[in-house]
């Protein structure tokens, strides 16, 4: 199966000037919760007849798939104004799974189910206020809580690698780093899944996902009758009438972001034999806008097209992929 990407960053930040998928190292305060829930869907370049009389010709074993998508939900507590717990469920769906060995082609329909839950822990161990830089560690574990029952349509049971769920226990841990600028926030995180044996007695692969985001908060209007004192300003002044501030008696904040999102991940294992078609790594620019409405609910969408992607054996290409969230902070 392609390579995952961003499956185990599923909460990103929950404030107006933060990314979508990078983990930002800011932290709720003391007692405040937020709750999320959003959809993640990647397209693929999905092998087609003759690309499959290609490869069974060669005689190679690899995967092929049309998208796959993922809904989630996240919840996250201020333990401490610089401790989070954050709880992510998600709901897995991948669609089209084709797979060849030994010169045949078995279609192995959809694979659809509750994913692997995963608890972190995000700790701020750095908050210099004067020069805003922050950073926090990250440290968890998923849990084999998701599905590993899907058949194809003659009753046997999909590979591990192609379940919604797991059925190993894997710790998480990564660091999370921010630094907030006048009118930009920049935001990087590291996370990277221990992989352990699961269902099947197969190792699905470590996963390491590092994230890069650059937020702007679009401020208010601060030219007066069209007098800007510089061009910085006047763009703050486009930006500003372009996305207003107030509509129908709600108070509105808005947010660009531009992030760069890449996952490796390695060749799933079975008895020490690993699959040469399985893992490797993909990069991805995403571009998007959050909306605040009275500084409590939250929508973020994002885009994403492949920039980088270096898949072991063959697989085929990830196309474009599409992320969007809402957000309720009590």
């Amino acid at each position: 199966m392609a390579c995952a990407c961003g499956g185990h960053s599923l909460f990103g930040g929950v404030g107006l000037a933060t990314p979508l998928i990078t983990v930002p190292a800011h932290t709720l305060d003391r007692g405040q919760f937020a709750l999320s829930t959003g959809i993640n869907y990647q397209n693929f370049h999905e092998f087609g007849i003759s690309d499959f009389r290609r490869i069974n010709a060669r005689r190679e074993h690899t995967h092929s798939l049309s998208s796959q998508m993922q809904v989630f939900m996240s919840a996250a507590y201020g333990v401490t104004d610089d401790i989070d717990i954050i709880v992510t469920y998600p709901f897995n769906a991948t669609y089209g799974l084709l797979t060849t060995f030994q010169g045949i082609t078995i279609d192995d329909g959809n694979s659809i189910g509750l994913g692997d839950m995963n608890l972190i822990t995000k700790y701020r161990f750095l908050n210099l206020e004067e020069s805003g830089f922050s950073a926090a560690l990250l440290g968890g574990i998923k849990f084999p809580t998701g599905s590993t029952s899907e058949t194809n349509e003659f009753g046997f049971a999909l590979g591990a690698d192609d379940q919604p769920g797991t059925g190993s226990y894997d710790p998480l841990f990564g660091l999370a780093v921010s630094k907030v600028f006048d009118t930009f926030n920049l935001d990087a995180n590291v996370l990277y899944l221990l992989s352990t044996e699961g269902f099947q007695d197969v190792i699905a692969g470590d996963v390491l996902n590092f994230n890069l985001a650059l937020s702007y908060a679009i401020k208010e209007d601060v030219c007066e009758l069209g007098n800007c004192p510089s061009y910085r300003e006047k763009f703050h002044s486009y930006l500003s009438k372009l996305f207003p501030s107030k509509v129908l008696g709600q108070d509105l904040a808005w947010s660009l972001f531009t992030e760069i999102n890449g996952a490796w991940q390695e060749k799933t294992e079975f008895q020490g034999i690993k699959d040469d078609s399985h893992g490797g790594m993909i990069i991805n620019w995403m571009n998007g806008l959050k909306l605040a409405i009275n500084e409590r609910f939250i929508w973020a969408m994002g885009v994403s097209f492949p920039m980088i992607q270096d898949l072991n054996g063959t697989q085929p290409d990830a196309g474009v992929a599409l992320s969007s969230n809402i957000s309720v902070v009590f």
